[in-house]
């Protein structure tokens, strides 16, 4: 199940980051959901990471847990120094706005749990099986 999601958020993030860098309303230098320069290649080298990490379930977790807990911190710091209404550059690079932090607090854990659903679903299996 984790190889199918780390597919679905690679796929997502690559396709952020490259339509980033086209003019639109979506994503991007005037967009609702504001990214530079910077932030869209980050998302498109996490995309590839994410992509190249979905070999075996087990690969798939481990870069959900860790991809996840990489975007909830960058989305507080995010918070930390964004206002409502403005932009902000996170490490000094990576601009966001309020509406991207929460996308990226939101994706960042729902790639945590998605990291955590097969170990989930093991641990029920295994206690149901020895009852």
């Amino acid at each position: 199940m984790e190889k199918t999601l780390i597919r679905i958020f690679g796929v997502l993030l690559l396709l952020f980051g490259f339509i980033g860098f086209f003019t639109n309303s979506f994503v991007g230098s005037v967009g609702y959901f504001y990214a530079s320069t910077g932030m869209n290649i980050v998302n498109l080298l996490a995309g590839i990471i994410l992509l190249g990490a979905s070999s075996t379930e087990e690969s798939s977790a481990l870069t959900l847990k860790i991809a996840g807990a990489v975007y909830f911190v960058l989305a507080i710091l995010g918070f930390a120094v964004t206002s409502a209404g403005s932009t902000a550059n996170i490490l000094g690079f990576m601009g966001v706005n309020m509406s991207a932090n929460w996308l990226y607090a939101i994706g960042g854990l729902l790639m945590v749990g998605a990291g955590f659903v097969n170990t989930t679903q093991n641990a029920m299996y295994h206690s149901k099986s020895h009852a």
